[in-house]
């Protein structure tokens, strides 16, 4: 049980690592946005967002629908 949540902490801690992916989560707080809405605000193209959203997902700390 220990080694499940050392590897979550892991993963979660290395998608935190990034600013990028740090804002998402800012943003996220407020309300729920799109990809588009978050590439827009952070002046990134879309490919580059669903990279970051992807991380996060993966993560656990966002979903997407």
């Amino acid at each position: 049980m220990v080694r499940c949540i050392r590897a979550h902490a892991d993963v979660a801690f290395a998608a935190l690592s990034d600013a990028t992916r740090r804002g998402v989560l800012e943003r996220r707080a407020c309300a729920d946005a799109s990809i588009t809405d978050l590439a827009e605000q952070l002046h990134m193209t879309l490919t580059g967002m669903k990279k970051h959203v992807g991380v996060l997902e993966q993560s656990g700390l966002v979903t997407t629908e």
